[in-house]
């Protein structure tokens, strides 16, 4: 048996089979199947490490519905981590299975390199904008996702003709001064923010400068999320050691990202070199400058809308550019808005008042919780192609509750929560607006 599963096995036999697990996952509420659920995915887990079972396709296809969301740990008497069992199970899978060709050309060549990641996704977004709709089936860029490629053109039916770095070297704009000075920080640009909503990204540049935060922003690899929840340790660990050799020029700086995700996992990273003595220390030297965007102080927000205007002044430096933004506020009527709690945010971070505070400084706001706020959207990076059956039944119970609020605007801090929130109103033809906290700016 392979370490991966036998250094979680005292994990794994923390579980009792309870069942406080099941009233709060949102997979196995979506489908009432036992090994969609915490004690479920353990006891799978368990039964491989002590023989009674094989690792295979039962392993494969149960583990694989995990949203990786944390609800059963906080709802779990021993707080079993479950969500770190079933990575060291896809760990261990993919290491006997061996990994598909396509999924180890992203997370070990384009990941790692990002200038060629960008220009695949420039040609894609060309495809998409061009109107050639078989482009990526024909390209088989989301093969590795499975066969639900049609869905996947629904969740995101446009990609950006400009991306976030794009925008910050092509826009020429006015120099402004923020109105105080709270020093240099880093801003760490997701790839969904870069990629696929870079206006996202210009509503966090104008936060920040507007609350006297001046912006450096350097050329770093994606955070590694996406290999290390399939299980790819080694591509997570290779982007880990980049953007920390990347950042350590910069050392009396914080690090601030707009997604919950980055920042959940940029935060982990001393995780990922547990043992590693070298690279623990200069991982805990990185994750303990990570700032996701609300834990700064940030304040007198309004919300942000199609007639916003920005101003600002960017100069290249090197890999790095220098930017200052500054919004300008127009009055608006009292708007209902709500708020959803991403899971990296919430229950990764224990993040949940920070955003609240925010948007009730809001002049003109009406807030109205959102019933199950906590509750899984469906999205979790890439589960929406993945299973996108149980994707839409779990967005489905989302889209109950968000209609229970008669809200104007639907915020959250993640760009996957984003995309999927965003379909779901779509889909069931809400005339609520999504934004990400970053939108709503002084």
């Amino acid at each position: 048996m392979n370490k991966n599963l036998l250094s979680i096995y005292d994990e794994v036999a923390k579980c009792s089979r309870c069942g406080f697990c099941q009233p709060t996952c949102p997979v196995y509420r979506a489908t009432g199947f036992e090994g969609s659920v915490a004690r479920g995915h353990n006891l799978l887990i368990r039964d491989v490490i002590e023989g009674r079972r094989k690792l295979g396709i039962e392993l494969e296809r149960n583990i694989s519905q995990c949203l990786l969301c944390r609800a059963c740990t906080f709802n779990c008497f021993p707080a079993v981590r479950t969500a770190d069992n079933v990575i060291r199970a896809r760990q261990e899978l993919l290491e006997e299975q061996g990994q598909p060709a396509l999924q180890q050309f992203i997370f070990h060549r384009l990941l790692p390199n990002p200038g060629e990641l960008t220009k695949y996704l420039r040609f894609l977004s060309w495809g998409k904008r061009a109107g050639l709709a078989s482009l990526a089936r024909m390209l088989s860029v989301f093969a590795w996702f499975g066969p639900k490629l049609s869905h996947a053109q629904e969740l995101l039916p446009q990609l950006p003709a400009h991306f976030l770095r794009d925008r910050l070297i092509k826009k020429d704009m006015t120099r402004t001064q923020p109105a105080k000075d709270k020093g240099e920080v880093i801003y760490f640009i997701g790839c969904g923010i870069n990629f696929a909503l870079p206006e996202v990204g210009e509503g966090t540049l104008d936060l920040l400068n507007s609350n006297g935060f001046l912006v450096k922003v350097l050329e770093h690899n994606c955070c590694g999320l996406p290999p290390y929840v399939y299980g790819d340790i080694s591509a997570a660990r290779l982007l880990a050691r980049q953007n920390i050799m990347t950042f350590e020029a910069e050392k009396d700086k914080l690090i601030v990202t707009d997604c919950a995700s980055c920042s959940s996992f940029l935060k982990d990273y001393p995780i990922l070199f547990a043992g590693d003595n070298e690279w623990e220390e200069r991982a805990k030297m990185f994750s303990s400058r990570v700032r996701d965007i609300n834990e700064l102080d940030c304040h007198g927000l309004r919300p942000r809308n199609d007639v916003i205007a920005s101003v600002a002044k960017q100069s290249q430096k090197g890999n790095s550019y220098t930017i200052e933004l500054k919004g300008l506020s127009q009055k608006t009527p009292e708007k209902i808005v709500t708020y959803h709690d991403p899971c990296h945010l919430s229950r990764f971070q224990m993040l949940t008042q920070e955003p609240r505070t925010l948007i009730k400084s809001l002049p003109g706001i009406k807030f109205v919780e959102l019933p199950e706020s906590d509750w899984c959207c469906g999205g979790a990076g890439t589960y929406n192609l993945t299973h996108p059956d149980i994707s839409i039944k779990i967005l489905g119970r989302k889209m109950e509750n968000l209609k229970k609020t008669n809200a104007d605007y639907l915020v959250t801090s993640c760009p996957a929560c984003i995309i999927q929130l965003a379909y779901g109103v779509r889909k069931w033809n809400l005339p609520t607006k999504v934004l990400h906290i970053s939108q709503i700016s002084t």
